[in-house]
Protein backbone atom coordinates (compact mmCIF):
# COMPACT_ATOMS: atom_id res chain seq x y z
CA UNK A 1 0.00 0.00 0.00
CA UNK A 2 2.48 2.08 0.95
CA UNK A 3 4.92 2.02 -2.72
CA UNK A 4 1.24 2.44 -4.21
CA UNK A 5 0.72 5.53 -2.00
CA UNK A 6 4.51 6.81 -3.35
CA UNK A 7 3.85 5.97 -6.54
CA UNK A 8 0.52 8.37 -6.95
CA UNK A 9 2.48 11.09 -4.81
CA UNK A 10 5.12 10.86 -7.24
CA UNK A 11 3.18 11.17 -10.13
CA UNK A 12 0.14 13.73 -8.58
CA UNK A 13 3.89 16.06 -7.92
CA UNK A 14 4.70 15.68 -11.56
CA UNK A 15 1.35 16.52 -12.92
CA UNK A 16 1.61 19.87 -10.96
CA UNK A 17 4.97 20.64 -11.81
CA UNK A 18 4.39 20.27 -15.09
CA UNK A 19 0.50 22.10 -15.19
CA UNK A 20 2.56 24.94 -12.79
CA UNK A 21 4.85 25.56 -15.48
CA UNK A 22 2.06 25.39 -18.31
CA UNK A 23 0.01 27.88 -16.44
CA UNK A 24 2.91 29.90 -16.07
CA UNK A 25 3.47 29.90 -19.81
CA UNK A 26 0.23 31.11 -20.40
CA UNK A 27 0.60 34.00 -18.19
CA UNK A 28 3.49 35.11 -19.93
CA UNK A 29 1.93 35.07 -22.92
CA UNK A 30 -1.07 37.26 -21.66
CA UNK A 31 1.70 39.47 -20.72
CA UNK A 32 2.80 40.03 -24.59
CA UNK A 33 -0.27 39.83 -25.77
CA UNK A 34 -1.30 42.82 -23.48
CA UNK A 35 1.64 44.85 -24.30
CA UNK A 36 0.73 43.89 -28.45
CA UNK A 37 -2.77 45.25 -27.86
CA UNK A 38 -1.75 48.30 -25.74
CA UNK A 39 0.10 49.20 -28.44
CA UNK A 40 -1.93 48.65 -31.14
CA UNK A 41 -5.01 50.29 -29.28
CA UNK A 42 -2.68 53.28 -29.13
CA UNK A 43 -1.85 53.39 -32.73
CA UNK A 44 -5.73 53.55 -33.29
CA UNK A 45 -5.67 50.11 -35.67
CA UNK A 46 -9.20 48.69 -33.97
CA UNK A 47 -9.09 45.29 -35.87
CA UNK A 48 -5.65 44.21 -34.64
CA UNK A 49 -6.27 45.46 -30.81
CA UNK A 50 -9.41 43.29 -30.83
CA UNK A 51 -7.60 40.37 -31.93
CA UNK A 52 -5.34 41.17 -29.20
CA UNK A 53 -8.33 41.89 -27.17
CA UNK A 54 -9.66 38.15 -27.56
CA UNK A 55 -6.23 36.36 -27.73
CA UNK A 56 -5.55 37.77 -24.26
CA UNK A 57 -8.68 37.12 -22.31
CA UNK A 58 -8.18 33.41 -23.67
CA UNK A 59 -4.66 32.74 -22.57
CA UNK A 60 -5.62 34.64 -19.35
CA UNK A 61 -8.99 32.30 -19.03
CA UNK A 62 -6.57 29.56 -19.91
CA UNK A 63 -3.48 29.97 -17.65
CA UNK A 64 -6.32 30.55 -14.61
CA UNK A 65 -7.67 26.99 -15.79
CA UNK A 66 -4.59 25.43 -15.95
CA UNK A 67 -3.23 27.28 -11.84
CA UNK A 68 -7.10 26.24 -10.20
CA UNK A 69 -6.24 22.41 -11.76
CA UNK A 70 -2.56 22.21 -10.04
CA UNK A 71 -3.95 23.77 -6.70
CA UNK A 72 -6.41 20.76 -7.18
CA UNK A 73 -3.25 18.59 -7.36
CA UNK A 74 -1.47 19.66 -4.93
CA UNK A 75 -4.36 19.06 -2.37
CA UNK A 76 -4.50 15.74 -3.94
CA UNK A 77 -1.02 15.17 -3.46
CA UNK A 78 -1.24 16.27 0.33
CA UNK A 79 -3.85 13.96 0.88
CA UNK A 80 -1.82 11.24 -0.50
CA UNK A 81 0.68 12.29 1.34
CA UNK A 82 -1.41 12.13 4.57
CA UNK A 83 -2.76 8.58 3.82
CA UNK A 84 1.22 7.41 3.16
CA UNK A 85 2.04 9.03 6.30
CA UNK A 86 -0.89 7.25 8.30
CA UNK A 87 0.10 3.91 6.70
CA UNK A 88 3.66 4.52 7.92
CA UNK A 89 2.79 5.25 11.75
CA UNK A 90 0.40 2.01 11.78
CA UNK A 91 3.21 -0.23 10.36
CA UNK A 92 5.83 0.80 12.29
CA UNK A 93 6.39 0.46 15.84
CA UNK A 94 5.82 3.28 18.69
CA UNK A 95 8.76 5.10 20.16
CA UNK A 96 8.46 3.18 23.19
CA UNK A 97 8.52 -0.12 21.38
CA UNK A 98 11.45 0.85 19.50
CA UNK A 99 13.46 1.77 22.69
CA UNK A 100 12.64 -1.48 24.55
CA UNK A 101 10.02 0.17 26.60
CA UNK A 102 7.45 -2.60 26.95
CA UNK A 103 5.08 -2.81 29.84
Amino acid sequence: MAVALSGRRVRLQLRATELLTLGTCSFGVTSLLSLGWSILANAEINRSAALFSVSTIFCASVGLLILMTVALTVIQESASARALMRVHFLSSPSQAEAAGDQP
